[in-house]
């Protein structure tokens, strides 16, 4: 997590909008899963989200029966001007010729019963939700049992109310990173390792790693209190190794379930599943003495474990 993201969790900053480029980047990946869908974005405010806009604009194309826009009542653009301290939610429907605004009688935050009732009548969840209370927001996501694309930070991928959904393959990354965010200010800033998370299939084509390393036992040193080698590189995976190997989070962007298991992680990373790694002290990875920051626990389904160069690049 970069500074940025330290000082939001700190403050519990989450100003940060997607977007509309990122938007239309992502969404451009999943429009057969919208026609006749009911689409809920619960943490965005219908005078300032992109995401409504994009839904809006693409209304007809995407053959939406209905958009509904809720948000919290303490953001700084609300819905109505004339009453900024109340919550407000929107809805569009096919035959509409806008959106109509409705009063909440709560705070409008997207964990109280009015909300949730509107989550009940939703097929697809799309928001970047505030990344305080992402564990909070995307267990709702499971309890409902929705369909959903969100914006989060990799590490959630770490989490331990996700990383057992990422480990069984109902729960993957979104196509496209997501890196830069805009402030309610105007100004622009760059967050780093964001991106999308997702349970819909896209149109994009599975990412393939092209391994050229080999591996050789003082170059990949394992760890001390994990039964795993470090690999502080996805790009210096081996080919030929067949054991558990330890990489940086960063390699949930472009992970292929058909090349690599998913083991576990360390249990520093939060999801506590280490998968039968760990030798039964330290949280986070620990070699030469000194502890290694946060890491995935993979293993390649299909080693080349051939003497025979291989000519493959790899482009992560």
């Amino acid at each position: 997590m970069n500074n940025h993201l330290k000082l939001a969790k700190a403050r519990k900053d989450d100003e940060f909008f997607t977007r509309m480029e990122d938007i239309r980047a992502e969404l451009g990946q999943y429009t057969k899963h919208f026609r006749d869908k009911i689409v809920l974005c619960n943490c965005d405010d219908t005078s300032t989200s992109n995401f409504v806009k994009y839904f809006l604009e693409n209304f007809e194309g995407l053959g939406l029966r209905r958009l509904i826009a809720s948000c919290y009542k303490n953001r700084r653009f609300d819905l109505l001007r004339p009453l900024p301290k109340r919550a407000f939610f929107a809805e569009f429907s096919s035959g509409d010729a806008k959106m109509i605004p409705r009063l909440h009688s709560g705070d409008g935050d997207f964990r109280s019963g009015e909300v949730i009732d509107l989550l009940r009548t939703a097929d697809i969840v799309v928001s970047n939700p505030p990344f305080s209370l992402f564990r909070e927001y995307f267990e709702q996501l499971i309890k409902y049992d929705k369909k959903f694309l969100i914006v989060g930070p990799i590490s959630a991928f770490t989490y331990k109310c996700v990383f057992p959904f990422i480990k069984a393959g109902s729960v993957w990354c979104g196509v496209n990173q997501v890196r830069r965010f805009n402030l309610p200010g105007g100004e622009i800033i760059n967050l780093g390792n964001c991106c999308w998370i997702t349970n819909l299939t896209s149109t994009a084509n599975p990412y393939m790693h092209f391994l050229t390393k080999r591996y050789h036992k003082a170059e990949y040193k394992e760890y001390e209190n994990y039964a795993a080698i470090e690999v502080s590189r996805v790009v210096d995976i081996p080919m030929d190794y067949p054991g558990a190997m330890g990489v940086p989070v960063s390699y949930m962007l472009k992970h292929n379930p058909e090349q690599f298991e998913l083991i576990g992680t360390d249990h520093g990373s939060g999801s506590g599943l280490s998968g039968g790694l760990w030798k039964g002290w330290g949280s986070r990875c620990v070699l030469g003495g000194r502890e290694v920051y946060r890491r995935v626990f993979i293993r390649n389904k299909n080693p080349i474990i051939t003497s025979k160069k291989s000519t493959h690049i790899c482009t992560f």
